[in-house]
């Protein structure tokens, strides 16, 4: 999804996200913050360094955001699911994911 976006190429492109995050580190093309507060549509984000999503705005409430690969139970099959995190994850994976993101802007 990412690659097909334009956001990502695929010599940066990995499976595993802390190595895909640290690939966009080495480009020099993106900026690194790690709140929530800062997140841009179009930012590339990494939760709890299991998931990757795409900001894809803001909600009527002001809310991020986002389009990825998402599922809370090991085993289940990945869907695609767009919407704000609070209409996503249980309020507990939202609370850790929160705490551990690392957003990458576009430069």
């Amino acid at each position: 999804m990412l690659f097909t976006a334009g956001q990502i190429t695929s010599k940066d492109m990995n499976p595993d996200v802390d190595t895909l995050m640290n690939n966009l580190r080495k480009t020099g093309n993106y900026t690194e913050s790690h709140s929530l507060a800062d997140v841009q549509k179009g930012d590339v984000v990494a939760f709890n360094h299991e998931h990757v999503m795409i900001c894809t705005g803001f909600d009527a409430k002001g809310q991020p955001t986002f389009i990825g690969s998402n599922n809370e139970t090991n085993g289940s099959p990945q869907k695609i699911t767009e919407g704000s995190l609070t209409n996503m994850l249980k309020p507990a994976t939202l609370k850790a994911w929160e705490n551990n993101a690392v957003i990458m802007h576009r430069n």
